[in-house]
């Protein structure tokens, strides 16, 4: 089962640890735009997808194989 593009932008904010706004701030929206993301009113224009992919390769969160997003820690990195 794949995971929706809802529950993906939750777990990458969740992960981060960061608020609506530090999060938003860094995609370059507002955080009312995060907010319809994770509510399924809305998805990421392919700009902010390309944002969220460099804010996930910056702090190793990766995707299993069901798109579920998972940060890496420094030993998995060198296994």
């Amino acid at each position: 089962m794949m995971i929706s593009e809802d529950q993906r932008v939750r777990v990458i904010r969740a992960i981060l640890g960061w608020e609506s706004r530090a999060f938003a701030e860094k995609i370059g929206v507002t955080p009312n735009c995060v907010t319809n993301w994770e509510k399924g009113r809305s998805v990421p224009q392919e700009k902010h997808r390309n944002s969220l992919a460099k804010i996930c390769e910056e702090n190793r969160i990766v995707f299993d194989e069901s798109g579920i997003p998972y940060q890496i820690d420094r030993l998995d990195a060198t296994m």
